[in-house]
């Protein structure tokens, strides 16, 4: 993963980042260590909370959001809007543990 050009998350069941690739973490201007551990709603402006809860929601239900155009926030404040695809994460016995976050930045 820490070869791949695109920021790549991987949240567990309640939002959690468990992952991190350099990618994302320089999208966002934070180190893995400070991203990791913590919920994604870090990322997420505050008017776009709900919004993304209910698409999560859709995902960890099994549904795959390909190119879902959305706004982040980085470690500076800055906004930014990115295209987002999120897929379910399974675990050894198929049983759904997360989502894999994969983000797509367009202007910053």
């Amino acid at each position: 993963m820490e070869s791949l050009h695109e920021a790549i998350l991987v949240l567990d069941r309640s939002g959690m980042i468990m992952i991190c690739n350099l990618a994302a973490a320089r999208m966002y201007g934070y180190a893995q260590s400070q991203l990791i551990g913590n919920r994604i709603d870090l990322l997420i402006p505050t008017p776009y909370r709900v919004e993304e809860a209910h698409i999560s929601a859709r995902v960890l239900d099994g549904e795959d959001i390909n190119d879902y155009r959305t706004r982040r926030v980085r470690r500076d404040d800055r906004a930014m809007t990115v295209f987002v695809t999120m897929c379910t994460l399974f675990d050894s016995n198929g049983s759904i543990s997360g989502t894999v976050v994969y983000n797509h930045c367009s202007i910053w």
